[in-house]
């Protein structure tokens, strides 16, 4: 089995795209049964990758222009997934991360 990752966060921002892809990714890559590969979203959607994969999971990139890549995906037999962490517009306001991330204020102390 072939599981490729396509990662949304940039270097800088690096953070989810550790946990939903790079470690996932390295641990079936250890078991020695499943081949699997992580590429960036920009990767992904400027260079042609190589065909064969049976599931591509996509960390939140549900939208265009990677659903008509989807698409294609799909229309080979590929299983698709996808993942998402924080739905930032639902976080109630006694969670501490709210200001941060439902109102884009970072609280100083």
């Amino acid at each position: 089995m072939r599981v490729l990752f396509i990662e949304a966060d940039e270097e800088n921002e690096l953070s989810t795209s550790v946990y939903l892809c790079r470690i996932p990714s390295a641990a079936l890559n250890r078991t020695g049964k499943i081949l699997s590969r992580v590429v960036h979203r920009n990767q992904f959607l400027k260079d042609p990758i190589e065909r064969g994969w049976d599931i591509i999971v996509f960390e939140r990139l549900l939208m265009a222009p990677f659903v008509e890549k989807i698409k294609e995906y799909q229309a080979m037999g590929t299983k698709v997934i996808a993942r998402f962490d924080d739905n930032y517009a639902l976080i109630p306001s006694y969670v501490s991360s709210h200001l941060l991330w439902r109102r884009n204020l970072l609280v100083r102390e």
